[in-house]
């Protein structure tokens, strides 16, 4: 399974909104420098965090962007979801009436026993958790020296 580019960027948008905005907006400007990124790509993904109450943009000449709930209350789920719109691994788990062998399909109870894992561990996983995680690693890189 491969995560998509659009995915990916939203993350690295989102954390970069939590690690630089605080209480201002963040610019589209300044979250493409620091995440390399193109503005035009990043476009692309502000509209579904928008739509799905993520972020909240604000208009005029000190206008940016901002989240709309804490780090710790944003998962990669919800990233995921209002990218993507479902974590289901293979369309018929979503709309079975996609696939003619929906109803007999061997593997089908599989794929829905994986996909619901992978939600849960994505679900488990927040911005605030990924901001530590390498607020820890450079810590720990910072400290190793040699003699």
């Amino acid at each position: 399974m491969k995560i998509p580019t659009r995915i990916r960027y939203a993350l690295r948008f989102l954390l970069d909104l939590a690690e630089h905005g605080g209480q201002d907006v963040v610019t589209l400007r300044e979250a493409s420098r620091r995440q390399d990124i193109s503005q035009k790509y990043l476009w692309q993904v502000v509209a579904p965090l928008k739509s799905a109450g993520l972020i909240t943009a604000e208009r005029g000449k000190d206008g940016g962007f901002r989240l709309t709930r804490d780090p710790e209350a944003i998962s990669i789920r919800d990233v995921y979801m209002a990218i993507e719109g479902d974590c289901a691994l293979v369309g018929c788990l979503t709309r079975p009436e996609t696939c003619p062998r929906h109803t007999r399909c061997h593997v089908r109870d599989i794929w829905d026993e994986i996909s619901q894992g992978l939600g849960d561990l994505m679900h488990g996983i927040t911005l605030k958790h990924i901001l530590e995680r390498e607020q820890t690693r450079r810590t720990t890189q910072g400290q190793n020296y040699c003699i």
